[in-house]
């Protein structure tokens, strides 16, 4: 298919990046890997393309005492193989292992994948989870938005044509190991439906806090509340972890789902629990190893 012709910017800074997406008709360009393929299929055809990736402040991950600020045009493979990112947002970390392939993983960005907001997609997920918060500026400024509210449907944000995603801001909990479980119908493809979990469990064996998401349930990611609310105080042990993940409920019927809401929400307690225990062995290897 011939594309539709399209002007093409290529700014330096990101207010270069907000001037050229002022008048509402540019389209970000990031990794490319959605957007191009939609481009190719004749499923969008932009007037403009702005193409962030000569901006050097979105490239930056930085680690403060209790969170990490990750650029946009972060690729995805950097984060994945960075030992820091996994001694220090493990849930963040764990979630990377299942998405896409390394080919994939090298070209696309934080930044896209998240304003992709593809309700399957494992990093939002953990990102509502953790309690992340994506940064938009355009020419009026920039204001912060929590990721709960950043992405508000199937592939829909509150993001408009005029904003650019800077940066994601995600807090670190200290002293806690995560777990990530998904049902994909093959490997590395987008999952049905998945649960991330990270958990903090005291030195009585007890668990002080937990969060926990997941991916493919609704047509938005979901923080599961009530199965936070299930685990704190309670052992960490099999009979509590399944406990709190058979309250696990909420699964949606939505365009694109994978499966049925009938077949995900019957899965998700299992998927759940899953993830919970990979948090807690996690817990305990590290015991172990200390």
């Amino acid at each position: 298919m011939v594309l539709a012709p399209f002007d093409y910017a290529r700014p330096e800074t990101i207010d270069a990046a907000a001037d050229a997406l002022a008048d509402g008709r540019g389209q970000v360009l990031a990794g490319g890997q959605s957007l191009v393929a939609a481009m190719n299929l004749g499923r969008q055809s932009p007037v403009r393309l702005v193409d962030i990736n000569q901006i050097p402040e979105l490239t930056e991950v930085t680690y403060a005492a209790d969170r990490i600020i990750i650029g946009a045009t972060v690729r995805l493979a950097e984060l994945r193989e960075s030992p820091r990112l996994l001694r220090e947002a493990p849930l963040l970390y764990a979630a990377l292992r299942h998405v896409a392939h390394v080919q994939i993983r090298t070209r696309a960005t934080l930044g896209g994948n998240l304003s992709q907001a593809d309700p399957c997609s494992e990093l939002p997920a953990v990102m509502v989870a953790l309690g992340a918060t994506a940064t938009l500026r355009s020419q009026q400024g920039e204001r912060d938005v929590a990721m709960a509210d950043y992405i508000v449907g199937p592939y829909r944000t509150s993001g408009d044509q005029t904003e650019l995603l800077t940066r994601v801001t995600v807090p670190l909990p200290s002293g806690a190991a995560a777990g990530f479980y998904e049902i994909a119908r093959k490997a590395k493809d987008w999952p049905v439906i998945g649960a991330g979990a990270q958990v903090r469990v005291n030195a009585d064996g007890f668990i002080d806090d937990a969060w926990v998401g997941a991916c493919g349930l609704a047509g938005r990611p979901r923080k599961l509340i009530e199965v936070e609310q299930a685990l704190r105080g309670k052992p960490a042990d099999a009979d509590a972890l399944r406990s709190a993940a058979s309250v696990a409920t909420g699964a949606e019927e939505y365009p694109g789902a994978r499966a049925g809401a009938r077949y995900r929400e019957r899965v998700l307690p299992v998927v759940v629990e899953r993830a919970l225990v990979t948090a807690v062995e996690t817990t305990r290897e590290q015991e172990h190893v200390a």
